[in-house]
């Protein structure tokens, strides 16, 4: 059985993963579209996290796997590992056109250096407005 979208994968998928209060605690997201092709069967979820205080961050995007022998749902490459929807769809795409697993493995690494250099963008991003954000306090602590 070849799979077109999403909703088709939650009817016969076993576990907790589609379940409502697991997509809640999560806000996780289902994107419509799956990809199923000689590679596997993808398709792409986004979850935003939301700690202490009231604090959200940013809505994150993962690649998902269907097993259709075990039928269960796995995250293929790094959770949250996309920062658009866009990006995630067409990575999980070119999963299911992959077969071979030695390309699918350069896929996956190449893809953690990516996310490992946006990451390091991101924190070098945030250093620099801390530090902003603490000169400007220092001077109008200065002018008082």
């Amino acid at each position: 059985m070849r799979f077109y979208n999403t909703d088709e994968i939650r009817k016969v998928a076993k576990g907790h993963f589609f379940d409502k209060d697991s997509m809640r605690f999560f806000d996780s997201r289902v994107c419509l579209d799956a990809f199923d092709g000689p590679g596997g069967c993808f398709f792409v979820t986004s979850e935003r996290f939301h700690g202490s205080h009231g604090y959200k961050g940013k809505r994150l995007y993962t690649i998902r796997s269907f097993n259709r022998k075990t039928r269960e749902v796995t995250t293929t490459g790094t959770f949250q590992g996309y920062y658009s929807r866009n990006g995630a769809l067409a990575a999980a795409k070119r999963a299911s056109l992959d077969a071979s697993p030695r390309s699918a493995a350069a896929w996956k690494a190449a893809r953690t250096r990516e996310d490992n250099r946006r990451r390091a963008e991101d924190d070098a991003r945030q250093a620099r407005w801390n530090a902003h954000v603490a000169e400007v306090r220092t001077r109008e602590a200065a002018q008082g």
